[in-house]
């Protein structure tokens, strides 16, 4: 399993040139915040201990790239996974 910090990493670059910040609250959920020109679009929470493997990782990434892409995600959207 990838450390705390090491996953942070992973998932903020992952967002580029956007702005991507990852913290890690109570019971071990992970909260993303993607920014563009300083306004929130999206804010996602998973808990980390899902994110076992490079699939798992992947596959948060895609699906949050995915709902950026769609029209209503221009304004903040928050999701509530509890599954990778």
């Amino acid at each position: 399993m990838l450390s705390i910090i090491e996953l942070r990493h992973i998932i903020e670059a992952s967002f580029l040139p956007l702005e991507c910040k990852c913290e890690v609250g109570a019971e071990d959920n992970l909260s993303i915040a993607i920014m563009d020109k300083g306004r929130i679009r999206h804010i996602a929470s998973i808990k980390s201990s899902h994110l076992v493997d490079a699939r798992s990782i992947s596959h948060l990434i895609t699906s949050v790239k995915k709902e950026l892409s769609l029209p209503e995600a221009s304004t903040m959207h928050v999701t509530q996974r509890v599954e990778a």
